[in-house]
């Protein structure tokens, strides 16, 4: 049974939040060792919100070893745009930097391929499209990672110059900039979180002494810190924005009063009165103030007992987490064998660290063993001896899935492959049952195991349940393993040909994105115009990602380091996409500067596809900033000149919906878009998203420096511009931070020639004067002039604000 959500005095009703936990502890790839302490972190983080943090089961997703990149992200834009108060994201695992020029903090998953991290780990560019989106009033990143201080500029730069960074961000990191993570040692890992997951957690159920009734994540950093520190662990970081570190995490358990008592009889719904083996752990379900719908599920679990219905045929709850005294209790064990069992070594270590574990994998290593159980486990958790192999009888498209039927020992059993990642749903098992007859219906799941995808089981003689197993078991029953498709090579026609013993097939992938609309685009142009190698050099690219990816998924299970019972059907086919990979990036950029300048829907497709592509980097432009607050000073100087204009596809990059008006800024002819303002705290209906450039175009030197959520340079003409920066590049101040270091390095730049491009932060360097400015508090809408800039360079302190 999950833990109870607590909502006490000071917990808002997190009914408009959302959570998802995202933890790797196993990979496939040796170059990225298995962290076992991070599967204890992810179970830790759950039960924090889930007991103390007022957050209930439904609003909480968790996502573990095997989780593709694809639903992955998807899971994250899906849950983020339920969230309307907040929204949560934790990660635990192995956090890598790209090995492109972006230099990107990569979070790995158990499939990623550790040379291309890029395209098999979830980029940061994919969390800030995804806080972008969110129109939750809080966004919170918590990162248990190496390099999670990367993310503090990505997501929480002070100058949040960047359209995917809304405000009212906090970010909490394991680590500062380019510092490693600390786990324990590898003999303990089992046993125990890792460093910054474990202090976090211990500090949040031991509460803060003489602390507010709620710990805010404000009040949470300092403690955390001193606490990492005294203990000779890496240095956190974090960053607010607006209000965000004001957010009330959990109880303070130094300071909330004890928990209720446990309901009476009296107080008991009508159905459980007179029932006088209710479990304690059970009882507390039954409190009037929780929903009916939680009391009826609860009723539900008190009647499938196999202590009050031990005729029963499955256990109850397979999808449970539980503690070692309600597992006992489920089981309807006698005191003697409910410790003879607790006794057990498996048992003691599984329940070791205090953390309620997964009913299923307990079950299921017990049958392993051959433990006598009070009822019967679902047909492919059986200690079952190794059948002979089956006969593929049926292979076909059913009902959007594609269907095998084998002839087995066991009987009939149907395994059923979605084709359709996009519109995944669940399939009709009534009739199958009624059409076919089968022992066992098996469909591939949206949750991963190490080496893919877990299948979701339904058996026919309980058919009201379904549960979770693998793709070994599956085969155990089958009598060899079972052919599985990447989902980039799931086509009927290729699908239905497959026999047992047959080699992979070779053919082309399916793309993420559909290439028609660029090759269509290229069509209309002439054979050597840039747009046309841009066109097809993002195909190419498109072609390129598909094909990585499921080679990678084939790699993987062909080098597992343990049998997978699974066998790979296809593989992709290596070429069609190096021809136009390779165009300069001088003619790429060139040829989106046409394609954007077009306002037909093909050159908008396009230019969508571009933007979730390279974010930026191929356009003409620099990097993109956002005015949540068109009333300071500078921004409603810059938003007076606007020129509105024509939507071209350049506006596509801000997303096509909401966009209410489209403009034109006459200094620098780039693109600007006005949109609803979702910002926290926000004092205007409309904000206005626009890009920089990469290099002003003015002669005029550097007159001021105008500090705010935008970081404006106004030019000795009187000229304000947006301060000019590259696409993967964030402009911050008021921390010591890569982003007030790339301001920094710009300033210096412009002191001396005002038409320098934006610096690549990791190949050019500031004065320390600079820097050491920078890092100190500004306030809002802050102006440095020219003298203070140059004194400030010379110098080896922090800027005189009395200049």
């Amino acid at each position: 049974m999950p833990p109870v959500s607590r909502r006490g005095p000071g917990l808002p009703d997190r009914s408009g939040s959302r959570a998802v936990l995202i933890g790797a502890s196993q990979y496939a790839d040796e170059a990225l060792p298995d962290v076992p302490a991070a599967a204890n972190s992810l179970r830790a983080m759950e039960c924090l919100l889930l007991e103390i943090g007022g957050w209930r089961t439904e609003q909480v997703t968790v996502l573990g070893n095997g989780i593709s990149v694809v639903e992955a992200v998807k899971c994250l834009h899906a849950r983020a745009k339920e969230a309307k108060d907040a929204f949560l994201l934790y990660y635990v695992g192995h956090g890598v930097i790209s090995g492109t020029k972006r230099h990107e903090l990569c979070l790995t998953l158990s499939g990623t391929d550790y040379e291309h991290p890029e395209i098999s780990a979830i980029a940061y560019s994919h969390i800030r499209e995804v806080f972008a989106d969110c129109a939750a009033r809080v966004k919170i990143s918590i990162l248990d990672c190496c390099f999670s201080g990367r993310a503090i500029e990505a997501l929480s730069s002070g100058s949040l110059n960047d359209l995917a960074v809304a405000q009212g961000v906090y970010t909490l990191s394991a680590s500062d900039g380019y510092q490693t993570a600390h786990v324990p040692q590898v003999a303990a890992q089992p046993d125990v979180c890792t460093s910054f997951t474990a202090q976090l957690a211990d500090l949040l159920r031991t509460g803060i002494e003489g602390g507010a009734d709620v710990l805010t994540l404000g009040a949470i950093y300092p403690v955390l810190r001193a606490r990492l520190l005294d203990r000779g662990l890496p240095q956190p970081n974090s960053r607010a924005t607006d209000t965000a570190e004001q957010f009330p995490f959990a109880h303070n358990a130094r300071a909330v009063a004890a928990p209720p008592p446990v309901a009476s009889q009296a107080a008991l719904p009508d159905e459980w009165k007179g029932r006088t083996q209710i479990p304690g752990w059970l009882r507390k379900f039954a409190e009037p103030a929780l929903p009916r719908s939680t009391r009826r599920v609860a009723f539900d679990t008190l009647n499938n007992l196999p202590a009050h219905r031990p005729t029963r045929t499955s256990p109850p709850l397979l999808d449970a987490q539980v503690d070692l005294a309600q597992f006992t209790d489920m089981l309807g064990l006698s005191r003697r064998a409910a410790s003879a069992l607790a006794a057990r070594a498996d048992i003691k270590r599984a329940f070791a660290s205090g953390y309620k574990q997964d009913l299923e994998s307990v079950l299921r290593d017990l049958a392993r063993d051959g433990v006598e159980l009070p009822f019967r486990l679902p047909l492919l958790w059986r200690s079952l001896p190794a059948a002979k192999p089956a006969r593929l009888e049926v292979s076909r498209v059913h009902d959007g899935f594609f269907m095998h039927v084998w002839r087995a020992e066991a009987g009939r059993i149907c395994v059923l492959y979605p084709c359709d990642e996009l519109t995944p749903r669940a399939p009709d098992h009534s009739r199958l049952v009624s059409d076919l007859d089968p022992v066992l219906i098996a469909s591939e799941s949206k949750k991963h195991g190490l080496y893919g995808p877990r299948l979701l089981c339904v058996d026919a003689e309980d058919a009201g349940r379904s549960y979770l197993a693998d793709w070994r078991e599956l085969a155990r029953i089958l009598g060899q393993d079972v052919p599985w498709w990447p989902q980039a090579m799931r086509r009927p026609q290729h699908m239905a040909r497959w026999v047992p013993g047959a080699e992979a097939a070779v053919y082309e992938t399916a793309t993420e994105e559909d290439v028609a609309a660029l090759l269509d685009l290229a069509d209309s142009e002439p054979p050597e115009s840039p747009a046309r190698l841009a066109a097809l050099a993002l195909a190419a690219n498109w072609r390129y990602h598909a094909v990585i990816g499921a080679d990678s998924q084939f790699r993987t299970v062909g080098r597992a380091r343990r049998p997978t019972g699974m066998t790979m059907a296809a593989r992709p086919i290596k070429r069609g996409y190096d021809a136009y990979r390779d165009v300069p990036e001088e003619v790429l950029r060139v040829g989106w500067a046409r394609i954007l300048d077009r306002d037909d829907h093909l050159a908008w497709v396009c230019a969508r596809q571009a933007s979730v592509m390279y974010g930026g980097d191929v356009f003409p432009y620099g990097g993109a900033f956002s005015v949540s607050r068109p009333e300071a000073p500078a921004a409603a100087e810059w938003i007076r000149r606007l020129v509105a204009t024509t939507p071209t596809a350049a506006a596509a990059y801000f997303g096509e919906s909401q966009i209410t008006e489209v403009f034109t800024d006459p200094v620098t002819g780039l693109p600007v878009v006005a949109k609803p303002n979702n910002y926290l705290e926000a004092t205007s209906p409309i904000a206005y998203h626009g890009f920089a450039a990469r290099r002003l175009p003015t002669t005029s030197p550097l007159a001021e420096l105008v500090l705010d959520e935008v970081i404006w340079i106004r030019t000795q003409d009187g000229v304000l511009y947006p301060a000019p920066r590259r696409p993967d590049t964030q402009l911050g101040f008021g921390y010591d931070g890569t982003g007030s270091l790339a301001l920094a390095i710009l300033i210096d730049k412009l002191l001396d020639d005002i038409g320098a491009e934006a610096p690549d932060v990791m190949q050019d360097s500031a004065s320390i004067g600079l820097q050491h400015g920078l890092y100190g508090h500004w306030p809002a809408g802050a102006v440095l002039g020219r003298t203070q800039l140059l004194l400030a360079r010379q110098s080896t302190g922090r800027m005189d604000r009395a200049l």
